[in-house]
């Protein structure tokens, strides 16, 4: 299935682009989709932020989908599937 990733703000800039397409297992889910940006992805992201052993964001990201955000690795993803990404900072 087909699993687009859109990265905001600084995530945009360390991975380069601001969408990517991920080609996934039928059944795939977010830990699919986090391996395939590791994969893709990892090596140009700082490691403060890019966890390369567990295929996992460090730092506090949150992703959303169609259906709200994503729990857990085992949150299930459908075909055409967009998975936003967002670095969360605070600020004053």
């Amino acid at each position: 299935m087909k699993v687009k990733a859109i990265f905001y703000g600084i995530l945009s800039e360390w991975v380069d682009e601001k969408e990517a397409e991920f080609e996934l297992p039928e059944e795939a889910t977010h830990g699919h989709l986090l391996k395939e940006i590791g994969l893709r992805f990892g090596s140009k992201m700082p490691e403060r932020l890019w966890d390369r052993m567990k295929n996992d964001f460090c730092a506090p990201v949150l992703a959303r989908t169609s259906t709200g955000t994503v729990q857990s690795g085992n949150s299930p993803l459908v075909e055409n599937e967009q998975v936003t990404f967002l670095l969360m900072v605070g600020g004053g």
